[in-house]
C-alpha cells in the first residue's frame, strides 16, 4: 500500500485489514465487475465499505466514472472519494480536502462518517495525518482532533476505541511509539494502549540495509475483539508489564481496561534478514479467518541463503498455538515476489502483490519445481495454502495490488496498475470480483467405502466392485464381477483415488482425472498440468531475463508417479507410497480446477512441491509392499503386493497411530495398482408420510408426501390395522367393519432397498354421516388457447372434485376428459364461466386437467378437492349468472341447500384491465385468488363458509379495487 520513506531499495507496502468475510461457499469470479472507477494516477493505498457506498484511498488526484452521469469524464479527486459499489457512480457531496497520500480508512461505528490516516499534513484545512470526514458532506468533522507527530499506516474501531498504528512517536504529550488507542469521539490519548514498539528489523545490523521509520505497517483486530496482530518494522514490543522481543510482528491482548503483549505468543518466521540491502523490513499485511481461528500474514523480503526463510510468502498462523517460536500451519511461496496485500473469507485466502508465481520455495527470481503462474494476485486454498485455480491476473504487475479487500458480494483489489488480466479488461487502479456467480468452493467428497474398486488387477484393463464394511472389516473380493474400465489403461496405472465424482489417478508421468458417476459413465480423461496456463505462457512478465513468461513448471511428483505404489486422499493431501521404500509421504494438494479460456486446457488441481515424511523407516508400519490403499472408518486399509492380504493401520485423519494388523474378515486378492472407494454416497433412508379421510366406513388414503432423498420409492406396503390383507399403492382405499380407532402404517422401499415406516391413528364410525371438509385448490391464469393445471395432491380417491373455468369469449369452454358439465352462463360475446365435477378416482391426485377455451384468450381456472362428498355426484344444487355494467361490487346468486352440513362454494370473476384485488365477505374462508394481468385480464376469487343449515344461500358480495366492466359468479353446493 503506501510507500514508506527509504534511503535505498523499492517502495514498501502497507494495508488496512480487511475483515473475514463468510462467501457463501462460493469463490469470487476470475472476470471483474464491469462498473468500477478508473484511477488516472497514482495507485489505490485502502479500500473500505459503508453500507453501499465504497471510500477509496491512495496516492491518486483524477477519477473517471465508468456509469452513470458523467461516464468517460475525468473529475479531480485528490487521494480520497466515493462511489456507489452497484451503479458504480461517483458520490458528488463527498470530495474531502487532504494534501496527500491516504493509507487507512476505518469507518465510524454509525457509519456516517470515516477516519481516514495517511502521510498527508493537512486534512480539511487542519494540520493533522488523522482525521474524520462525513460521509454526507465530505467534510471534516471538528471534534474529532487527535495529536499525532507521524504517518497513520493502519487502524481499527473496537468499541469506543480508536486502534490506530503508523510511524509516529507521541499522541499529544505522551510517547507512544507506533500504536496508539484514541477515544473514537475525541481524538484524544484515551491511555487504553502503552505499548511501545522499537528497533529496525535490518537497518543497523545487515551491511547496506536501508533506513525506513520505527512502528506499525499493519493490524488487524480479530473477529471477536480479543487481541489484535501488530506487524511492521519494529524487534521489540514493551508494555506496563515486560518488554518483549517481537521481530515485526506481535500478538497483542485487548483487555477491558488496558492492553498487553501476549507473553505466550512469539514467532521466529521473520526474524531473518531476507533481502537485507533493500529493506529494512519486509511484513506487510494481515488478515484474519471470518470465524477468528487463524490469521494469514502477506510479506515481500526477497530471498535468502538458498533455504526456506518466511520472505516473499503468505503465511497461515493458527490462532490456537502459542509458544516462544510458534511456526505457520502453511507457507506458500512466490520464488522472491512481493506479496502486498491479503484478504481472507471462509473458503479462500486472496492475496495481491508483485507476484509472477505462486507454490515456488525454490524459485529466486524463476520459476522452479512446482511453481504455478499467478500474475499479481491468487487465492490461497485456507486449509493448506494451495493455490485455487483462481486467477484473473494483472499485466503489467506494476509495483503491486497494493490492497485486497473482501466485503460479502465479492473482493476488491487495489493497485497501480490499470489491467486485469493481460491487458484484457482496463480497470485502472481499481477492480471488483463478484461472489455472485462464482463457482462453489471445492468439497471433500470421498465416496462410500461400502464398495471397494480394485482397477488394474491381474493386469486386467478393468474395475472390480467389492464388498466392504469398514466397521468390521469384512469383505470380499468379486471373482468375476468386473466393470468398465472407462476406456483407462488400470494395469499401467499409478495409484488412484475418488474425489467429488472424479477418479484421479496417475498414468506415466502425469495426473489426470475423469468424472465418474460410480458405474460405468466416464467423462474423457483430463490431463491436470496447472504449470502449463495456455493463457499466461507465452505472456512476457517483465521481470528477470529478457523475454521471461509466467511459464510454471512442474511439481518433482510428477517424476515420481512411475514408482507409486499406493494412493489416497484425506485432508487436503495426496498421501502415497513408492517402490523400494518403507515410507508413506504426502503433499499437500487443491482439488479445485478450472478450464483455460484459451485451450481446453485444465488448470488447478495443485500438488504441492513439498513433499513430507508421515511414516519413516517403517516405524510404526512398514509400507514397501503396499499395493494399494485406501483410508475409511478411522483407519488406512493397504494390500501387500505379495499375498494380496488386506492390513489395517489406525488412523488419526492426518497420519497412522499404531502398527498395523492383517485384516482377516476380507477374503482374496485386495492387491492392485490402484484401490479406492466407490463415488456413490450411501443411500440415504426414505421418510413415510400419509394422511387419511374417513367420510364413512370407507378410509381413503394418501402417501404421495413420503419421500425418497437421491433414489426413488419402489414400493409402498399398507397395514390397516384391523387384521385385514395388506394394501398396497399410493393412494389405497380401505372398508372397515366396525367403528373404532386403528393403527394404521405405511412401509415404503427406495430403489436400493431402505425403508421407513409412519403409524397414524385413523378414527372410523360406521353409519355416521360424513363431514364435507375442504382438501386442497389448484388455479391458472393466463392468456392462452388451453390452460391447464393438477388435481390438489391431497386429494384421494372419493373426494369431490368442482372445475370452474371463465375466459373473455363468447363461445363454448371446452370439458376436459372424465368431467360432467355443471352449468355455463355468458354474458353476451364478453365472459363465458362453465362448472364442471367429478368423484376422484386413485389416478387423479397430482394428474393434468386441460380446459380448452375456442382461442387464444385471458382467463382463470380453479380447482377444488373437498372430502365427505356424494360419491355419485358431489355438486346438489347450483346458481350462476354473468353481467356486464361497470361495477366494483357482485353479489353471487341464490341457491337452495338440501340439507344440513352441505357446503357452499362461492366465485366471482371480473373482467378489467386495472382490477389488481379481491375483498371477500365477511365470514367466507378463501380458497382461491387467480389474478389475471395484461389488459382485458380476467381475475377470480373463490370462497366457502364451511357446513350450513339447510335452506337458501348465496347472495354474498364480494368488491375489487378498481371498476370491472363485466363480472360472473358461482354458488356450488355440494352434499354428502
Amino acid at each position: 500500500m503506501a510507500t514508506v520513506a527509504t534511503v535505498t531499495g523499492p517502495a514498501l507496502a502497507s494495508q488496512a485489514a480487511s475483515p473475514g468475510v463468510n462467501d457463501g461457499g462460493v469463490i469470487a469470479i476470475p472476470v471483474p465487475f464491469k462498473y468500477t472507477p478508473n484511477i488516472g494516477d497514482g495507485a489505490v493505498d485502502s479500500i473500505v465499505a459503508v453500507g453501499s457506498r465504497m471510500v477509496i484511498g491512495g496516492s491518486f488526484t483524477t477519477v473517471t466514472p465508468t456509469a452513470g452521469a458523467g461516464t468517460g469524464t475525468a473529475v479531480t479527486r485528490n487521494y480520497l472519494f466515493a462511489f456507489d459499489a452497484a451503479s458504480g457512480a461517483l458520490d458528488t457531496g463527498f470530495v474531502p480536502a487532504v494534501n496527500g497520500e491516504v493509507d487507512s480508512i476505518v469507518p465510524t461505528a454509525d457509519g456516517t462518517a470515516v477516519y481516514v490516516g495517511g502521510k498527508f499534513t493537512t486534512a480539511g484545512g487542519v494540520s493533522t495525518q488523522l482525521a474524520e470526514f462525513s460521509l454526507s458532506t465530505g467534510q471534516l468533522v471538528t471534534t474529532f482532533a487527535p495529536s499525532l507527530n507521524g504517518a497513520v499506516k493502519d487502524m481499527a474501531l473496537v468499541g469506543t476505541h480508536l486502534i490506530v498504528g503508523g510511524t509516529f512517536t507521541k499522541a499529544s504529550a505522551a510517547t507512544h511509539a507506533g500504536l496508539v488507542s484514541l477515544d473514537a469521539t475525541t481524538g484524544a490519548d484515551d491511555a487504553y494502549i502503552n505499548i511501545q514498539l522499537t528497533g529496525h528489523h535490518s537497518y543497523g545490523k545487515v551491511a547496506g540495509a536501508p533506513f525506513a521509520p520505527t512502528g506499525v505497517t499493519s493490524l488487524a483486530v480479530s473477529p471477536d475483539k480479543s487481541r489484535v496482530i501488530v506487524d511492521g518494522n519494529f524487534t521489540s514490543a514493551v508494555d506496563g508489564v515486560a518488554s518483549y522481543t517481537r521481530d515485526q510482528i506481535a500478538n497483542v491482548v485487548l483487555g477491558p481496561t488496558s492492553v498487553t503483549v501476549d507473553p505466550n505468543w512469539n514467532t521466529n518466521a521473520y526474524t531473518n534478514a531476507c533481502y537485507g540491502t533493500a529493506y529494512d523490513f519486509y511484513v506487510r499485511s494481515i488478515g484474519w479467518s471470518p470465524d477468528g481461528s487463524y490469521f494469514v500474514v502477506a510479506a515481500t523480503g526477497g530471498y535468502y541463503g538458498g533455504s526456506f526463510q518466511d520472505c516473499d510468502s503468505a503465511s497461515r498462523f493458527d490462532a490456537s498455538a502459542t509458544g516462544p517460536a510458534v511456526t505457520p500451519a502453511w507457507i506458500d511461496y512466490t520464488g522472491t515476489d512481493s506479496l502486498y496485500s491479503v484478504a481472507v473469507t471462509s473458503d479462500a485466502v486472496y492475496v495481491g502483490g508483485h507476484n509472477r508465481w505462486l507454490d515456488n520455495p525454490y524459485g529466486q527470481d524463476n520459476p522452479k519445481a512446482g511453481a504455478v503462474p499467478r500474475p499479481g494476485l491468487a487465492a490461497l486454498d485456507p486449509a493448506n495454502g494451495i493455490p485455487l485455480s483462481w486467477n484473473p491476473g494483472r499485466n503489467p504487475r506494476g509495483h503491486g495490488a497494493e490492497v485486497v479487500y473482501a466485503t460479502s458480494a465479492g473482493i476488491w483489489v487495489g493497485s497501480d496498475t490499470d489491467w486485469i488480466g493481460n491487458y484484457q479488461y482496463k480497470h485502472q487502479k481499481l477492480a471488483f470480483f463478484p461472489l455472485a456467480t462464482g463457482k462453489p468452493a471445492t468439497a471433500d467428497s470421498t465416496g462410500d467405502a461400502r464398495t471397494v474398486l480394485l482397477a488394474g488387477a491381474g493386469g486386467a484393463d478393468s474395475l472390480t466392485a467389492n464388498s466392504f464394511d469398514p466397521a468390521t472389516g469384512i469383505g470380499s473380493v468379486a471373482a468375476n464381477q468386473p466393470t468398465a474400465g472407462g476406456g483407462i489403461a488400470w494395469s499401467t496405472t499409478q495409484g488412484a483415488f475418488v474425489l467429488n465424482g472424479r477418479i484421479w489417478y496417475g498414468s506415466g508421468s502425469q495426473l489426470y482425472y475423469r468424472t465418474w458417476d460410480g458405474a460405468n459413465a466416464f467423462g474423457p480423461a483430463q490431463l491436470v498440468d496447472p504449470y502449463n496456463d495456455p493463457y499466461w505462457d507465452p505472456v512476457v512478465n517483465g521481470s528477470g531475463p529478457k523475454g521471461t513468461t509466467y511459464r510454471g513448471l512442474a511439481t518433482s511428483f510428477y517424476a515420481e508417479l512411475p514408482k507409486v505404489t499406493g494412493m489416497f486422499y484425506a485432508n487436503r493431501s495426496i498421501y502415497y507410497t513408492l517402490t523400494g521404500s518403507k515410507n508413506l509421504f504426502k503433499r499437500a494438494f487443491s482439488p479445485d480446477t478450472a478450464t483455460s479460456s484459451v485451450a481446453n486446457q485444465v488448470t488447478g488441481g495443485i500438488v504441492s512441491p513439498v513433499e513430507q515424511t508421515v511414516v519413516s523407516g517403517g516405524s510404526p508400519v512398514d509400507l514397501s509392499n503396499a499395493g494399494g490403499m485406501f483410508v475409511a472408518g478411522g483407519s488406512l486399509w493397504y494390500a501387500t503386493k505379495a499375498d494380496g492380504k488386506l492390513h489395517q493401520v489406525p488412523w488419526n485423519g492426518t497420519t497412522v497411530t499404531g502398527p498395523s494388523t492383517v485384516d482377516a474378515l476380507a477374503s482374496g486378492n485386495w492387491a492392485a495398482p490402484g484401490v479406492f472407494v466407490s463415488t456413490a454416497a450411501p443411500p440415504v433412508a426414505p421418510a413415510a408420510s400419509f394422511t387419511a379421510s374417513c367420510p364413512g366406513a370407507q378410509c381413503f388414503f394418501n402417501a404421495s408426501a413420503s419421500t425418497a432423498p437421491g433414489s426413488t420409492i419402489a414400493s409402498y406396503a399398507w397395514d390397516f390395522g384391523d387384521g385385514s390383507a395388506a394394501g398396497t399403492g399410493v393412494n389405497p382405499s380401505h372398508t372397515y367393519a366396525a367403528s373404532n380407532t386403528y393403527q394404521v402404517t405405511l412401509t415404503v422401499t427406495n430403489a436400493q432397498g431402505a425403508v421407513a415406516t409412519s403409524t397414524q391413528p385413523v378414527t372410523v364410525a360406521v353409519g355416521a354421516s360424513p363431514a364435507i371438509a375442504f382438501v386442497g385448490s389448484t388455479s391458472t391464469n393466463g392468456g392462452s388457447v388451453t390452460e391447464s393445471l393438477t388435481v390438489p395432491a391431497l386429494a384421494v380417491a372419493g373426494n369431490g372434485l368442482v372445475l370452474i373455468a371463465t375466459g373473455v369469449t363468447g363461445g363454448p369452454l371446452m370439458a376436459p376428459a372424465g368431467w360432467t358439465q355443471i352449468g355455463s352462463v355468458s354474458s353476451g360475446t364478453t365472459l363465458t364461466t362453465t362448472a364442471w365435477e367429478k368423484v376422484a378416482t386413485a389416478t387423479d391426485p397430482g394428474s393434468t386437467v386441460v380446459v380448452g377455451f375456442g382461442a387464444n384468450v385471458h382467463g382463470t381456472v380453479q380447482l377444488f378437492a373437498y372430502s365427505g362428498t356424494n360419491t355419485a355426484a358431489p355438486v346438489v344444487a347450483f346458481a350462476e349468472r354473468a353481467t356486464t355494467g361497470s361495477a366494483t361490487a357482485y353479489t353471487t346468486p341464490t341457491a337452495t341447500v338440501p340439507g344440513a352440513g352441505d357446503v357452499v362454494i362461492s366465485e366471482w370473476s371480473a373482467k378489467s384491465s386495472a382490477v389488481t384485488a379481491w375483498t371477500a365477505p365477511s365470514g367466507q374462508t378463501v380458497r382461491v385468488v387467480a389474478n389475471g394481468s395484461g389488459t382485458g385480464r380476467v381475475n377470480s376469487l373463490s370462497s366457502d363458509g364451511g357446513p350450513v343449515s339447510s335452506g337458501p344461500a348465496g347472495g354474498v358480495t364480494a368488491t375489487v379495487d378498481q371498476a370491472a366492466g363485466a363480472f360472473a359468479a358461482w354458488t356450488i353446493v355440494l352434499g354428502a
